[in-house]
């Protein structure tokens, strides 16, 4: 059985990049969604086509459910908060958000500053699963909920240019 999940991520806060440790301060709201039809019902029995959970109940009912277990690899310790939501529609739908107040490691080559490009960002990585089981992806949907917010950076000395994703395999055990 083959899974794919759908991703996003928005950034609502960049403050800081410190070049000396490599990691950034961020904001951000990851986005994951699929679809589990064991988790479909019938719209009209719970006079609703959505169920919607915050917080540590959000967490709660996702640890009853499958998850993906999608983690991000380069989130240098842990996040100073952290809120959910989890929807489930009433066609088996999942949609879990999840905001970050975290710092991030991040790679940069300095050898060219002032005129260099930078692309710090988000690794997301699916450890319990091979890729012939999950599949993240990336549909126009989810281009259109990603971005970063109009007063979201905060770097006096750099220049957002916007989001790019990219999808990678890394050989592991599995």
């Amino acid at each position: 059985l083959r899974r794919e999940v759908a991703t996003g991520v928005g950034a609502v806060r960049l403050s800081s990049l410190d070049e000396a440790t490599g990691t950034f301060d961020a904001t951000v709201d990851v986005i994951l969604r699929w679809r589990d039809p064991s988790l479909a019902f019938d719209r009209r029995d719970r006079a609703s086509d959505r169920e919607i959970f915050l917080g540590d109940e959000a967490r709660r009912r996702l640890g009853e459910i499958w998850d993906p277990g999608v983690r991000i690899a380069n989130l240098a310790g842990e996040p100073s908060s952290r809120e959910a939501s989890l929807s489930i529609g009433a066609d088996g739908s999942v949609e879990w958000v999840e905001r970050l107040d975290a710092t991030f490691d991040v790679e940069l080559d300095l050898g060219r500053f002032p005129f260099d490009t930078q692309t710090p960002g988000l690794d997301l990585v699916v450890p319990a699963y091979n890729a012939r089981q999950v599949t993240l992806v990336h549909t126009q949907d989810d281009v259109e909920r990603s971005g970063i917010g109009a007063q979201a950076v905060s770097l006096p000395e750099w220049r957002v240019r916007g989001l790019r994703f990219a999808r990678h395999e890394d050989r592991g055990l599995d």
